[in-house]
C-alpha cells in the first residue's frame, strides 16, 4: 500500500475505434504503428474463376454482410509438438 501511494500514474487518451470495419478506415488509430494496418487476417479460398462464372447463370444473387467481431480463425494454441531422443537415457522426451 505504501509503494502504490507513491506512485504518481498519468494517462494519456489515446484514439479508438469501437467497430471493426472502423478500424479497417484509411486513417484509423493503428493498434501497431510498424505494421501499417490493423487488418491481421486476410485470405481467400475456393476457385475465383468458377465462383465468378456460376454468378452469371443464376436468377438472383442476394448479398449479405454479416459482421462478428473480435472471432478469428487463428486459434493462439499450437496443433504441434516437440520431442527430443535421449540416447543416454534411451528416452524421448515431448
Amino acid at each position: 500500500m505504501d509503494a502504490a501511494e507513491r506512485l504518481a500514474i498519468e494517462y494519456a487518451p489515446l484514439p479508438a475505434v469501437t467497430r471493426s470495419a472502423d478500424a479497417l478506415a484509411p486513417r484509423a488509430p493503428l493498434v501497431w504503428e510498424e505494421r501499417g494496418a490493423n487488418l491481421c487476417v486476410d485470405s481467400e479460398t475456393g476457385d475465383k474463376a468458377a465462383a465468378e462464372l456460376a454468378f452469371t447463370q443464376v436468377a438472383h444473387v442476394v448479398r449479405l454482410e454479416a459482421v462478428i467481431n473480435r472471432v478469428t480463425g487463428v486459434p493462439m494454441e499450437l496443433r504441434a509438438a516437440g520431442g527430443a531422443y535421449d540416447a543416454a537415457a534411451v528416452q524421448y522426451t515431448l
